[in-house]
């Protein structure tokens, strides 16, 4: 994980953890109403990184369908990782054996739920350069539920 990434992900969680902090004016309900903000916002750091931020193909398109906001973030809800990985995947230069343009829905499968940008895609390559197939090499490397 990059320290600028980690570091963004550490900046976020801390400030919606001081969100819930705020202590209540007036009465318990609006601490309480604070707090579900707070966690309902939390739980899309993931769908927020990537929606309107990351192109999901060649043309520019970056809004994303709500399932593929949804596969692409499961089990990775307060990480800024899977947007990372796709966005490197997708718009970096990552080869998948015979070249370096993908289709949104492998990468995606690939990227989906990591935790570790950088070991996913390392992982990948690594196949890749072994001669494992593409599809083999996915399933060897993405994030299991």
């Amino acid at each position: 994980m990059n320290t600028s990434t980690a570091q963004k992900e550490y900046l976020l969680v801390g400030l919606l953890s001081v969100l819930i902090a705020i202590p209540s004016i007036g009465h318990a309900s609006a601490q309480a109403d604070r707090m579900l903000a707070a966690n309902e916002l939390q739980g899309k750091i993931c769908q927020a990184s990537i929606q309107g931020r990351i192109e999901w193909d060649y043309e520019g398109r970056n809004r994303w369908a709500r399932e593929n906001l949804e596969k692409i973030c499961q089990n990775a809800a307060y990480s800024l990782q899977p947007g990372a990985c796709f966005q490197r995947v997708m718009h970096g230069g990552i080869s998948h054996g015979s070249g370096t343009r993908w289709h949104w829905s492998p990468a995606l499968r690939l990227c989906a739920g990591t935790q570790d940008s950088g070991a996913t895609i390392s992982c990948f390559s690594k196949a890749i350069d072994q001669q494992v197939p593409w599809r083999q090499a996915i399933e060897r490397c993405r994030a299991r539920p």
